[in-house]
């Protein structure tokens, strides 16, 4: 369908230190996907001013073909994704980038955001 999913959930803990994950897995020519999954907050972090929030750090990305082969494309890669929590217009931005700083792959920006397909963000703080 040429559709991502995409899963979200972090905050801070009691510390002040940011705590969660990221996932997305998107579709790629030949029947093969691409997972990525947050992996730890160096270099990024998490801010949430209001009703938008935006977190950033490292990430693994995987291929898996059509066979459900797996191949790491890379590890320690870096990402940012935002997020806003709109009612029913909520929208959302991902950007990866490999070690060497090249846009591996994009969803929205973070000022011309995507509205998701289904689910919904949840913003507070």
């Amino acid at each position: 369908s040429g559709h991502g999913l995409f899963e979200l959930e972090a905050r801070y803990r009691k510390d002040g230190s940011p705590s969660g994950q990221v996932g997305y897995v998107f579709p790629a020519a030949g029947g093969d996907h691409y997972v990525v999954q947050s992996t730890g907050w160096q270099g990024g972090g998490l801010d949430i001013p209001g009703a938008h929030a935006t977190i950033a750090g490292t990430c693994d990305v995987v291929r898996i073909d059509a066979r459900g082969h797996a191949t790491t494309v890379g590890t320690g890669i870096r990402f940012r994704l935002d997020v806003t929590d709109n009612g029913r217009s909520d929208t959302f931005a991902l950007s990866v980038y490999t070690p060497e700083g090249m846009l591996f792959h994009r969803v929205g920006t973070p000022r011309e955001p995507v509205a998701p397909g289904g689910g919904q963000v949840v913003v507070h703080r």
